[in-house]
């Protein structure tokens, strides 16, 4: 797995700790996490890549889109009103990864040097009793 997590396995995580720690039901744990998408603006985008493990900056998602996306200007205006998908999170993951834009939130450094604990989430996310 790994870390800081892609949408997959946070999902995976969320699920579990919705499902199994805060009683919530299948199907309205599944809406939940689908809701959050499109994630609208930094902040949402910072949030999301906070609980994943990572801090980044909106500078850093400034790069990220300017590096992608050349032709376009990535002002703050543009900035607030961009629309981010589960892949282009991903994308930005391995991008500020490879380039050093960012780094692990103390959580992520946790997960990263004991990658059971995260993994043991997935586990029962995906186990046939959820």
């Amino acid at each position: 797995m790994k870390v800081p997590l892609r949408t997959r396995d946070y999902n995976a995580v969320l699920r579990t700790a919705l499902c199994k720690s805060v009683g919530l039901a299948v199907v309205d744990t599944e809406k939940l996490l689908a809701s959050r998408w499109p994630l609208i603006g930094p902040e949402a985008v910072l949030a999301e890549l906070f609980g994943r493990g990572w801090e980044a900056s909106k500078d850093d998602l400034r790069a990220f889109l300017e590096y992608g996306f050349p032709e376009e200007t990535w002002g703050d205006d543009k900035l607030a009103v961009g629309c981010w998908s589960p892949k282009l999170v991903d994308l930005f993951l391995d991008w500020a990864e490879s380039t050093g834009h960012g780094q692990l939130t103390p959580m992520g450094q946790i997960m990263r040097a004991k990658p059971s604990v995260p993994t043991a989430f997935v586990q029962m996310a995906r186990a046939e009793g959820n």
